[in-house]
């Protein structure tokens, strides 16, 4: 029984694991140079180093709390909620992983501008 349980869910076992894996390895190896190929990459945070720094641990800081959430989900889905339809729960779960990444990517966003505005000279009229 338990084989073909994790035969049966294999493929969202990977997926979790790619997940995970990426999203340890942006946190911890980040790209140290604004590029347009890898990262967190949006107009704000290429705009100078510091945006670049500070998005890249603050994005994937966030996910690495997202991610045990996740898997509790497709955890409870699976014994709690006995969800039988694996086509389900995967699309339960990327519903998630894309609603989480749209919220981040606003909260970010946010607080790059907030950190543009901290850095900008006050000046007195």
């Amino acid at each position: 029984m338990e084989v073909v349980f994790f035969k049966d869910y294999m493929d969202i076992l990977f997926c979790d694991m790619v997940i995970s894996f990426v999203t340890l390895l942006m946190y911890f190896l980040p790209k140290r140079k604004i590029n347009g190929i890898v990262g967190y990459r949006t107009f704000n945070s290429m705009k100078n180093q510091e945006n670049w720094d500070f998005s890249q641990r603050f994005y994937f800081g966030k996910w690495l709390l997202a991610i045990p959430l996740i898997i509790l989900f497709q955890i409870l889905s699976l014994t709690l909620l006995q969800i039988k339809d694996i086509n389900l729960i995967e699309i339960l779960s990327m519903v998630l992983f894309f609603t989480y990444s749209i919220v981040l990517m606003v909260i970010t966003e946010a607080k790059l501008k907030k950190l543009g505005r901290a850095n900008l000279p006050n000046k007195e009229y």
